[in-house]
């Protein structure tokens, strides 16, 4: 099946126990992609970036303010979405993550998550080779989330997340310290119709925001012994500076099955790098359902 929000493969299959408890099953070709507003970060969780995933999970209402989420998935570690780039390795990953749903009122809701994510031979998608092989690592994350509507077609959106590392990666040669990052996102969005709306979308993906590396070179010999000496040089994985997405997207839907989404940016400091060249980008969607 293919999801109407999406170019990508979905299918999702959804059960129903009773007003209060359901279950859901799902395949993925790529998670960022598929979560339903891809030109919304502040719904998508940045430390859950798959390709070729599976998942289950099951939402329990408390009420008619609250529920709470939880849900396992598996999949191929696509972390910095490079589609390009996504085949150069096989790294899998899963994660679990929890959600908590509240709305104060009709105008003002609130969420939160927490979850454990593990990765396959990687750090935050990060990989390395021989003597720099890493081991599997384990990302604790949570996040909040807040929206408010200050009129009936305006929502303004907030979110909040980070992550703790612990990257496990020790040996003769190199060392990584555990790798503390965050992400921010903003959204505004002013519904033009049931069918349109027009928004700005503000985010700044992943970024370290706290830890080292220590690599270790042999600098001589003992003239007699077989010892050798290493000097210890130390760095920083923080980022220099921090990448700001900044982006104006246009959302309709044709007729029942077709809905047509553009979008166009700017990535400043792209990839965190300091005095990089400005980004620009635009997309068009034309999706189908069948």
């Amino acid at each position: 099946g293919n999801d109407i929000y999406s170019p990508f493969g979905y299918l999702s299959m959804d059960y129903k126990a009773d007003k209060q408890l359901s279950f859901n099953a799902f395949y993925s070709e790529n998670t960022i992609l598929n979560s339903g507003e891809i030109f919304t970060r502040t719904a998508q969780n940045p430390f859950i970036s798959m390709d070729n995933a599976f998942g289950v999970g099951f939402n329990y209402e408390l009420g008619s303010k609250a529920n709470v989420k939880f849900d396992y998935t598996i999949g191929k570690n696509n972390f910095y979405e490079d589609l390009d780039n996504s085949d150069l390795y096989d790294n899998r990953m899963d994660a679990f993550n929890s959600e908590l749903n509240y709305d104060f009122s009709k105008f003002v809701k609130m969420s939160g998550n927490f979850g454990l994510l593990r990765e396959d031979g990687s750090v935050l998608g990060m990989i390395g080779s021989n003597a720099f092989d890493f081991d599997d690592s384990q990302t604790y994350f949570g996040g909040i989330k807040l929206s408010y509507m200050p009129t009936a077609k305006m929502s303004i959106t907030a979110a909040y997340t980070r992550g703790y590392t612990n990257t496990a990666v020790n040996n003769r040669l190199f060392s990584m310290s555990d790798i503390e990052s965050e992400s921010v996102s903003l959204n505004a969005t002013y519904f033009l119709s049931k069918e349109s709306n027009i928004g700005l979308d503000i985010y700044s993906p992943l970024r370290i925001i706290n830890g080292t590396a220590d690599i270790m070179l042999a600098n001589g010999r003992h003239p007699t012994e077989d010892k050798v000496y290493m000097n210890k040089y130390q760095t920083s994985l923080k980022d220099k500076a921090r990448e700001w997405d900044f982006s104006m997207f246009y959302n309709t839907k044709i007729k029942d099955d077709t809905n047509f989404k553009t979008r166009f940016g700017i990535r400043i400091n792209p990839e965190h790098e300091q005095n990089a060249k400005p980004d620009y980008f635009g997309m068009f969607n034309l999706n189908f359902a069948f």
